[in-house]
Parts: structure tokens; C-alpha cells; sequence
């Protein structure tokens, strides 16, 4: 946990971050890791969770920075809460299970609908290829061809895809270091 704690510390201070609150909303279809996400950021522990049903706030405290994380459950009842916590997120993490081939489709409908929204446009959006660990897992490019991503990288927007594992604890700290470069 201090390695983490050390290096958001150092990525906020750098970014002027120091002392202020950012909203950070976790999105992504259910059984990404969406809620060991949330949990590592703010024990440093990983655990196996049951799908997220109701929306989950954690503020997560590193420094003088808290950053509210909200975790959104993935299934299909609870997709049209998303709108009320990402329209006002300072930036969002989509979480995919790139060792999960069978939901690419749906993770692709669902990430473009997302970057469809007027409201997000000027929103970093760090879509974190979860369980890349696993022998299943796809590489990055199938991801992004996958998900539809190679025409979205040669637009003005601000996304960027990162190979990760909650569980083993690589990957996303990347992701939190590029979202506080991308912060307005």
C-alpha cells in the first residue's frame, strides 16, 4: 500500500493535484473487476466480490487528494443509473475483462454509447484491459480492434487503453498517472 500511496502522491503533486477532490467513476460491464478495483485503490488488498448492485462511493485519500471513486454496477438493470454519476465525473475508468472473449461485443456497444455522450467529451477515459494476467487474455491490439478503438485514437479525445491486473497489482496505477495528466 505505501508503494501506491507514494506514487499517486508524487503523480498529484506533479500535476498540481495537492490538495484538491476529484470524481472518478468506474464503469464496465459486470465481472470486470470494477469493485477489486475499488478495493485495491483504497486497501492495497484484492478480493473476488459478488456482482456490484447498487452504486458504491469510496473516497479514497492519498496525500492532501481525495479522489471519490464511484463504483457502478456492470449488468443491464443497473446501466441506465450510469448516466447521473458519469455526466458529472472529472474522469472516467472503463473496466473491460480482457480474458472474457464472449462480451467483447457487448463492452463495444456499451463503450461507444459512453463516448457518444455530449457531456463527455472533453472527459479523459482510461479503459483498463483488466486480468491480463490470465492465459485467456487477449493482446492490447485485439482489445482495441475488438472494442472498436483504432478509429477513437485518431480523434481529439482523450482515451487511452492499459493492459492490467487488479489482482496482481500492475497496469492501472499507469492509468490513475495518465487520467491526473489529463485532468483540466
Amino acid at each position: 500500500m505505501e508503494f501506491l500511496t507514494g506514487l499517486f502522491t508524487g503523480i498529484l503533486r506533479i500535476f498540481g493535484f495537492s490538495s484538491k477532490e476529484a470524481t472518478v467513476v468506474l464503469i464496465g460491464l459486470d465481472n470486470a473487476g470494477k469493485t477489486t478495483l475499488q478495493h485495491k485503490l483504497k486497501t492495497g488488498e484484492s478480493y473476488s466480490f459478488v456482482p456490484t448492485q447498487n452504486p458504491r462511493e469510496k473516497d479514497i485519500v492519498i496525500g492532501n487528494v481525495t479522489i471519490k471513486t464511484w463504483d457502478l454496477g456492470g449488468h443491464k438493470a443497473v446501466r441506465k443509473l450510469w448516466k447521473q454519476y458519469y455526466r458529472t465525473a472529472d474522469a472516467i475508468v472503463f473496466v473491460v475483462d480482457a480474458a472474457d472473449k464472449s462480451r467483447f461485443a457487448e463492452a463495444r456497444k456499451v463503450l461507444k454509447y459512453i463516448l457518444n455522450e455530449e457531456a463527455l467529451v472533453e472527459t479523459p477515459v482510461a479503459i483498463l484491459g483488466n486480468k491480463c494476467d490470465r492465459k485467456e487474455a487477449i493482446s492490447m491490439q485485439e482489445l482495441k480492434e475488438n472494442l472498436g478503438l483504432p478509429k477513437l485514437f485518431d480523434s481529439y479525445r482523450k482515451i487511452k487503453v492499459f493492459k492490467a491486473s487488479v489482482v496482481e497489482g500492475y497496469g492501472y496505477p499507469a492509468a490513475f498517472e495518465w487520467l491526473a495528466a489529463n485532468l483540466e
